[in-house]
């Protein structure tokens, strides 16, 4: 069961919507080093945004994100990018919601355990794991500039 697509339907208000959802790697268990960030995410989830042939059928069709976890930063990015380069534009004014689940905005304690079993050798380095730690540069460029800052 993918419940995104079972149950939004459901919602006042999401009975016509078309459900998608987004994947990217950040399984941080595998051996494989990672240089990826969560920049990179985001512009590679703004790419597939800017792509996509529903947006391009109907170009006036609103965008709702709900996202959970690194999933939120990621969105986040995006739309942040989105509204920082003119290409992006139509995705950024279709962008109409962003409903964040469980996001760590400003990091979590348990990236300095994630980080510390990578120094230990038990997996391999993950930068979006570095940048999941509280106080990473990443999580304050992820942030809009909050008021009278």
């Amino acid at each position: 069961m993918f419940w995104p697509k079972d149950w939004l339907p459901t919602e006042p208000g999401f009975e016509h919507a078309r459900v998608h959802s987004y994947g990217y790697n950040s399984d941080w268990t595998t051996k494989k080093e990672s240089h990826l960030s969560i920049h990179d995410f985001g512009q590679a989830l703004l790419a597939d945004l800017y792509n996509s042939p529903c947006l391009r059928k109907a170009p006036e069709t609103p965008i709702v994100l709900i996202i959970h976890s690194i999933g939120g930063l990621v969105a986040k990015k995006a739309y942040l990018l989105a509204h920082d380069d003119t290409l992006y534009e139509m995705v950024a004014r279709h962008i109409q919601s962003i409903y964040f689940l469980g996001t760590p905005h400003r990091g979590s304690a348990l990236a300095r355990v994630v980080k510390f079993l990578c120094q230990k050798g038990a997996y391999r380095a993950k930068v979006f794991v570095d940048e999941l730690v509280p106080g990473s540069r990443s999580l304050d460029v992820c942030s809009p500039p909050q008021p009278g800052s």
